[in-house]
Parts: C-alpha cells; structure tokens; sequence
C-alpha cells in the first residue's frame, strides 16, 4: 500500500513530532526534498551540504533544498543527545556521535565504516517507526520521495499555466513523446542521478498519481 503526502502533511508531520525535532524534521525533509533511500542518507557528508546555495551534492548531481531543511540540518549539527521513551514511558536521552564527517550521527562511541553502514540502516528503519508512532500513521521513505517529486512537477506545472490533465500526462504510462521528454527533464532539474529512463519513472510514480487529488480533479472534470 502506498500513500500521497501533500506539503500540508508534511507541515502537519512536524507539528506532530515533539521529540528528537531536528532529526526527524530533517529526514522527513531529505526524503521529500529528494534523497531516495537510507543509504543515500547515511552517504551523506557534510562537505556534500552548501548552507549558503541550498544544495546536497547528491550522485554527481545538486539538489535543490529548501530554507527550512538548510535550517533542520544546521540545528541537528548542533544536537549531542537522542530522546527516546522507554517501556514505562519515561522520556530518557543518550548521547549521539560524530563518524568522521557523516551527517547523520551514531548512537555508538566506537563505531567503525563497517558497523555505522549496517547498523545506521537499522537505526533509519527504527527512527521512521518512532516518526510514525507520533504522526498517528505509516510514513514511508518511498512515499516522502515520490510524493515529493509529483509536488515538485505540480509546481512547474503551475508556473507554465498547465492544468492537473497535463501533469497526470507526464506520469501516464502510455504517454506522447513530449511528455516522455518532460518527466526526464524535471527528474534531471529535481536533482536525480543517473541515467532517467521515462518509461521507468513513469511506471515507479503513476501509481503515486492515481492516488492522488490531482488524479480525482481530472476524473471529475471529464
């Protein structure tokens, strides 16, 4: 199953989150902003981060952050202790390390290369579970992602004057060429990597669109 986020829910999702702020703010960000999965979070380094331009050097490629991330990811750098709630309820703090120049920081002292890629991608799945816990429903990276991107074309969209049948277009699995051009060129502009194929993205982000209102507004229109 999947699930649409609109950029009310993600405002919503921050306001739900009242523990370990900077740090789940910040990966429910970086997912919707346009980091795919955990591992590309956890290869992450601060050198890869320009505060003053807004951009994650992502693959060989940039991506575009907004003012808010830029702001999570400062306030998180500065973040020594993780808060978490023991069975009793007992709201309790552990101390959180630097790995050489990583992002994202380490429950463990003495982690090594080895043990931070393994365990980190435990600990990501354990922070999304707490995230959804305290959202009141499933938040998925995938769903941030591909939510995110859809959101991204919605808003180019606008800016050309195009209508919600024009962006469902782009996503439609059996599309004209111009709109096999278009969703290449927004994932290039979004900041994607490697080599965008349009039948690939178009299959992994219709199913995304059918869930979505703007999917509805064109059904209902026609």
């Amino acid at each position: 199953d999947i699930s649409f986020f609109y950029f009310d829910d993600i405002k919503k999702m921050e306001k739900s989150i009242k523990i370990n702020e900077s740090l789940f703010k910040m990966l429910i960000r970086l997912h919707y902003e346009g980091i795919e999965k955990t591992v590309d979070i956890l290869n992450i380094k601060l050198c890869d981060i320009s505060v003053n331009d807004k951009i994650i050097k992502y693959k060989n490629s940039n991506i575009k952050i907004s003012e808010e991330l830029v702001n999570l990811i400062q306030d998180y750098t500065n973040c020594r202790l993780f808060q978490y709630y023991d069975r009793w309820g007992n709201l309790l703090e552990r101390n959180l390390y630097q790995y050489e120049d990583y992002l994202i920081k380490s429950p463990d002292r003495n982690c090594d290369e080895m043990s931070y890629c393994q365990n980190m991608k435990k600990t990501i799945t354990y922070y999304f579970k707490t995230i959804s816990n305290l959202c009141n429903h499933e938040v998925k990276q995938k769903d941030l992602f591909a939510s995110g991107f859809i959101n991204f074309v919605k808003q180019k969209c606008e800016e050309e004057g195009k209508n919600d049948l024009y962006l469902v277009n782009i996503f439609r699995i059996y599309s004209k060429v111009r709109f096999q051009n278009k969703i290449t060129s927004f994932a290039k502009e979004y900041g994607m990597p490697g080599n965008l194929y349009s039948s690939q993205l178009r299959q992994k982000f219709f199913p995304y669109i059918v869930k979505s209102k703007y999917f509805e507004n064109i059904i209902k229109e026609y």
